[in-house]
C-alpha cells in the first residue's frame, strides 16, 4: 500500500512539474513573440524611393522648369557681355538654382522620412534601415511607403 501512495505522489509531482514547465515555456514564448514584434527591423529600397516617391518627381519637374527658365534668361542677358561677365552671371544663376534645389530636396526628404516613420509605426517596426545595409532579414516596407505617399498625394489633390 505504501508503494501505491508513493507512485501516486510521484505521478502528481511529475504532473505538477510538467504543468509548471508548460506555463514557463508558454510565458517565455509569448515574451519572445512580443519582443520580436517590438524589435522587428524594417528595410526600404532608398534608390527606389528616390526614383518613385511623388515628392521627388515634383522636385525633378520643378527643377527642370526652373533650369529652362534660367537658361533662357541667361541667354538673353549674356548676349552682349564679355566672357568674364558671362562666367559671373552663370555662377549667380547656378548658385540660385543650387539653393532652390537644396530647399526642394530638403522638403522631399522630410516627406519621405515622415512617410517611412508612419508606415513603420503602423507595422510595429522599431528600426528601419536602408536595404543595402542589411545582409539578411528585415521586413521590406518600400511598397507600403510608396502606396501611402501616393494615397496622401491623391488626398491633397482632392482638397484643392
Amino acid at each position: 500500500m505504501l508503494k501505491l501512495n508513493e507512485r501516486r505522489q510521484f505521478i502528481l509531482a511529475l504532473a505538477a512539474v510538467s504543468a509548471v514547465a508548460l506555463v514557463v515555456s508558454l510565458a517565455a514564448s509569448l515574451s519572445v513573440t512580443r519582443a520580436d514584434k517590438l524589435s522587428q527591423v524594417g528595410v526600404v529600397d532608398t534608390m527606389r524611393l528616390l526614383n518613385e516617391f511623388p515628392a521627388m518627381k515634383e522636385v525633378q519637374a520643378s527643377l527642370e522648369q526652373e533650369t529652362a527658365r534660367l537658361q533662357k534668361e541667361y541667354d538673353e542677358k549674356s548676349k552682349n557681355l564679355s566672357q568674364e561677365e558671362k562666367v559671373k552671371l552663370f555662377q549667380q544663376y547656378q548658385a540660385g538654382l543650387d539653393a532652390q534645389k537644396e530647399a526642394l530636396l530638403r522638403q522631399a526628404r522630410q516627406k519621405i522620412l515622415a512617410t517611412i516613420e508612419a508606415v513603420a509605426r503602423q507595422e510595429g517596426l522599431a528600426v528601419v534601415m536602408d536595404q543595402q545595409a542589411v545582409l539578411y532579414g528585415g521586413k521590406d516596407i518600400t511598397e507600403l511607403v510608396l502606396q501611402r505617399a501616393q494615397a496622401e498625394g491623391k488626398k491633397a489633390e482632392e482638397k484643392k
